[in-house]
């Protein structure tokens, strides 16, 4: 909800969403990042905060239409980024009017979609947006535990792997009697186009190298005996993404 993440943390994302939709329809243009961080943009609330005339009647399970809305407002689908000069004009507008005569005079994909894929605004629409936007997070800043939680099979891991994990399972793969971190990490940075460039760094990648390890382990791709690491028989029969 908008009242638990701050509007500098939302611009941050709507305008890597606005990016994706963009690059997604073949287009450029739209705020840098540093515009989109500045005052001259804000949030805008698709449904507005204080609406002159509330846009639903049915209170469903809540105590009455008011706290419905009110449990909708700041729901992350119901926001969007704006410039503040178009927020000040339009912000209050009803739906239909933003739709009408407020989207079109924005420069933004996240608001023109809105206008596009919406005949309506409901609650309904509010939890299909916001569930498309949480896809895209989801997609856009994985970590490991959203990328690969869910694996049953360790083959079914070998499309979700990042460049970096890719290498260090070619590496590892290399090494069927064991190795050590070390020498998988030298390994690594010798394949061609690796992004691995410290095979004698001890820091920050050497580390990085043992954290992908334990996350093939993790998947059935690597089995650790003390110090040193070897691929499982499945990581050998897997193919890799050249």
């Amino acid at each position: 909800m908008y009242s638990k993440a701050s509007s500098q943390d939302l611009r941050y994302l709507f305008y890597f969403y606005n990016e994706h939709r963009a690059d997604e329809k073949g287009e450029r243009g739209g705020p840098s990042l540093t515009e989109a961080m500045s005052n001259e943009y804000t949030v805008e609330h698709i449904w507005p905060q204080s609406p002159d005339e509330l846009p639903l009647e049915d209170a469903d399970e809540y105590p009455s239409p008011e706290a419905r809305y009110d449990a909708y407002v700041d729901r992350l689908g119901n926001l969007t980024l704006a410039s503040r000069p178009w927020n000040s004009k339009w912000g209050n507008a009803t739906f239909e009017t933003k739709c009408d005569e407020g989207y079109v005079e924005s420069k933004l994909w996240v608001q023109w979609d809105i206008q596009n894929n919406y005949d309506e605004w409901s609650v309904e629409n509010i939890e299909h947006r916001e569930e498309t936007i949480i896809d895209f997070v989801l997609d856009e800043w994985a970590t490991p535990e959203t990328r690969l939680g869910d694996v049953e099979e360790p083959a079914d891991a070998i499309d979700r792997l990042t460049k970096e994990e890719q290498f260090v399972l070619k590496a590892l793969r290399q090494n069927t009697g064991a190795a050590v971190r070390r020498v998988i990490h030298g390994d690594a940075t010798e394949l061609p186009d690796s992004p691995f460039e410290e095979p004698n760094s001890n820091g920050t990648e050497r580390n990085e190298v043992g954290s992908i390890l334990s996350r093939l382990q993790n998947v059935g791709l690597a089995e650790q005996n003390k110090h040193t690491w070897s691929p499982t028989d499945e990581a050998l029969g897997s193919g890799l993404p050249t």
